[in-house]
């Protein structure tokens, strides 16, 4: 226990009762006699202790005739404490005077005077007059300013020691410059909007720091942090600057369209919103003003100094850009104050706002698809493309639309309209709008887009270009674009998520499944197929043209046989092979091509006929028939070689149908070396249109008028109708015939 001593020294206390004691020692020895020294205890002492005993003669009594604070006793020789002392109650720094008398019978009283010194002990615990304090400091006050002290207080008077711990341990804006001085200080530069308020704990206790604690005591410190006049007003919205121990906030200025030559009658409209100011003290919130104070030298706007509300004086007759600049001041100081643009865009007015093509718009995509994945249609396996049009345009398409997503940053759409992934989302419904705006007029239109986030994989392969497969996805949708067929290429949104290969990778959302890879690979085999039978036709009608070439050459033969003779060509019509004309096969190009041919001979032939009697018949010789008959060396030797048959020209009644057989008949019997001559006549008005004796083509049916043939017997220079005869040239095959 430690003991200590107040005001008065113990050797200083010694020496007086010693001078004391030696005075009265000679009759105090007679009877009775104590310890010539000054008694220590410690307050707090235990009850009943001993302190001392007194030396007496046999029949000595003692008595106590002063008893400080009643605290002491006789018992038999010795002064007992029975009461525990407390040196913070005491006077006299704790120094207690006993006086004993000691009595014996027959003799004189003899006194005794004993000194008891009441130690003072550390048993007292410091004290703060306050469990908790509070303080308001400036923000900005300089770093090492005293702002506060607190101290504590100990009635053992022992010397006191400090701490400081904030309650957040990041919190390090005060601090102690002295361990036993209580004053506490700013330790770094305090900001009104970064912590309005600190809370500290300072701690005291009776011994050194650095040794075991022994009695302590804690109070509660609060600064609360003031904000003064030291920012002007703020242009919102703005984004916030720290610059050293400066804050600053930048504002980008607002826009605003007007119409040429046409006065709003109202407040003006701006983005990204109304001109708006506040005090960059928050706490205070001073009030500003408004004015415009550059950029309005025609007067065509004004501004309202209490609201910040622009109108219009008068209509603005230049189209372009107006730029004012407007400042806002506090109205108290108008040191403190700000300035920002307000840009008007002078444009034409538009007849027809941006409108959607649809009202709303559903698309698909996987929670787990990365940054720039294309949303894809909800019921197709498409990309998903929002339209906007604008009736202002011929063809509906505003090069000036801008489509945004307001109030999300997930997602986002480009310039061509498709919607794309830009942050992550989890599974579920995501309802967003979509704004188109024309930026030259901001005028806007919007239509509503809901998205079903699936969950399922994605990533086909760590290497998977996803840019790569976007792009794909959107070449894709622009070509398909020029259809208005609907893809039959749909996938269920629970198909979408579960494709996988047969390797088992993943197929990214928006891949080809197998199934439509198969489907592919049969169309295009389909084509191929289409394509080679289209070329089995063409060669099939090449060769069949090359066999009506051979048509045309032998009817040519046959048509001159009939207009030259052995003395030359004959005047008159001459004949065509209007049955070969009108055969069958239109389609072949040998066919046209002699059709043209015959078509302008005929048209040379009927007008020569017509400078002659209608009546004037054309001469054919039997023996010219007997050599165009038998002669074959008109035939080109391919054209001979092209079957197997060659043709076989023979003179006779009947008909044949062989292959190859061509012959020339008659109905009765001619004498071939009968001096008779063919005569053909040509068609006329009084030819009988019924005559039992016309022609029909075999495959329609239809009668084709021909010429008469005459046989004039050049003996008797008579014709007679019982000389006519009909002479037919037909084909082996049984088609291509000639009847005159």
């Amino acid at each position: 226990m430690e003991l200590k001593y107040s005001c008065v020294s113990f050797g200083t206390v010694s020496s007086v009762l010693l001078v004391f004691l030696l005075l009265n020692n000679g009759e105090a020895q007679e009877i009775c006699s104590a310890p010539q020294e000054l008694i220590p205890i410690a307050e707090n002492n235990e009850i009943n202790l001993k302190i001392m005993t007194i030396t007496i003669q046999e029949g000595v009594t003692l008595t106590l005739s002063t008893n400080p604070e009643n605290a002491f006793e006789i018992n038999g020789p010795n002064l007992v404490v029975v009461k525990s002392l407390d040196f913070e109650t005491l006077d006299n720094a704790g120094l207690l005077e006993v006086e004993i008398n000691c009595n014996k019978p027959g003799s004189h009283t003899v006194s005794l005077n004993v000194y008891v010194h009441v130690l003072n002990v550390n048993d007292n615990a410091p004290k703060f007059e306050k469990n908790s304090y509070s303080f308001n400091v400036n923000e900005l006050t300089p770093v090492h300013t005293n702002v506060a002290r607190v101290d504590a207080t100990d009635i053992d008077e022992d010397q006191l020691f400090y701490q400081l711990k904030p309650v957040d341990p990041k919190d390090s804006y005060f601090y102690l410059p002295s361990e036993i001085t209580p004053n506490i200080a700013v330790n770094n530069v305090l900001d009104y909007d970064s912590i309005k308020q600190h809370t500290l704990i300072l701690h005291v206790q009776d011994s050194p720091l650095s040794t075991v604690t022994s009695h302590t005591a804690t109070t509660t410190i609060t600064f609360n942090i003031l904000d003064i006049d030291n920012r002007p007003p703020w242009f919102l919205p703005c984004i916030e600057l720290t610059q050293s121990f400066t804050k600053i906030c930048l504002n980008s200025g607002y826009r605003g369209i007007v119409n040429l030559t046409e006065q709003a009658p109202d407040a003006l409209i701006l983005e990204p919103g109304p001109v708006y100011a506040v005090d960059g003290d928050k706490a205070r919130n001073d009030e500003v003003a408004y004015r415009i104070v550059a950029g309005n030298e025609d007067g065509i706007f004004q501004i309202n100094p209490n609201s910040g509300n622009i109108t219009m004086l008068k209509p603005a007759d230049v189209p372009g850009p107006v730029i004012l600049t407007v400042l806002a001041s506090q109205v108290l100081n108008s040191e403190q104050f700000y300035t920002t643009t307000v840009t008007f865009t002078v444009v034409k007015r538009s007849q027809h706002p941006p409108e959607f093509v649809e009202k709303l718009y559903e698309g698909r995509i996987s929670s787990e698809s990365g940054q720039d994945s294309i949303i894809f249609e909800i019921n197709f396996n498409r990309p998903l493309k929002v339209q906007a049009l604008d009736a202002d345009f011929a063809n509906g398409i505003n090069p000036d639309l801008k489509y945004e997503v307001p109030g999300n940053s997930d997602f986002a759409v480009t310039a061509e309209g498709f919607v794309l992934l830009k942050g992550e989302v989890m599974p579920g419904i995501v309802d967003l709008q979509i704004r188109a705006v024309d930026l030259s007029n901001a005028e806007a239109g919007t239509t509503a887009l809901i998205v079903h986030v699936l969950p399922g994989t994605t990533t086909a392969h760590p290497t998977t270009d996803m840019s790569t497969t976007n792009m794909t996805a959107v070449t894709t949708a622009l070509m398909g674009s020029t259809s208005n067929s609907p893809s039959t290429n749909t996938l269920t949104p629970t198909e979408e998520t579960t494709l996988t290969t047969t390797e088992g990778v993943s197929l990214p959302f928006g891949r080809y499944r197998m199934e439509d890879m198969a489907a592919l690979g049969a169309s295009l085999a389909a084509v191929v197929m289409l394509c080679l039978v289209i070329i089995g036709l063409l060669i099939y009608r090449i060769k069949k043209g090359k066999a009506d070439w051979q048509k045309l050459t032998e009817a040519s033969i046959f048509r001159s046989s009939f207009t030259q003779g052995s003395s030359g060509p004959k005047d008159g019509m001459q004949y065509t092979n209007d049955g070969f004309q009108n055969d069958g096969d239109t389609g072949s190009v040998a066919s046209k091509v002699q059709d043209d041919t015959d078509l302008k001979l005929d048209t040379i032939s009927a007008a020569k006929s017509r400078e002659t009697s209608v009546d004037k018949p054309i001469p054919v010789t039997s023996s010219a028939l007997d050599t165009f008959l038998h002669d074959s060396s008109s035939l080109t030797g391919s054209e001979k070689t092209d079957s197997e048959k060659g043709v076989k020209p023979i003179l006779t009644k009947e008909r044949k149908n062989e292959e190859g057989y061509k012959s020339v008949w008659f109905k009765e019997d001619i004498d071939p070396n009968g001096k008779k001559e063919v005569v053909i006549i040509p068609d006329n008005e009084e030819q009988d249109v019924d005559d039992e004796e016309d022609s029909f083509d075999v495959f329609s049916s239809s009668p084709i008028a021909t010429p008469n043939v005459f046989f004039k017997d050049t003996q008797k220079g008579v014709k007679t109708a019982d000389d006519n005869r009909v002479l037919n040239v037909e084909g082996a095959d049984g088609r291509n015939s000639v009847n005159t």
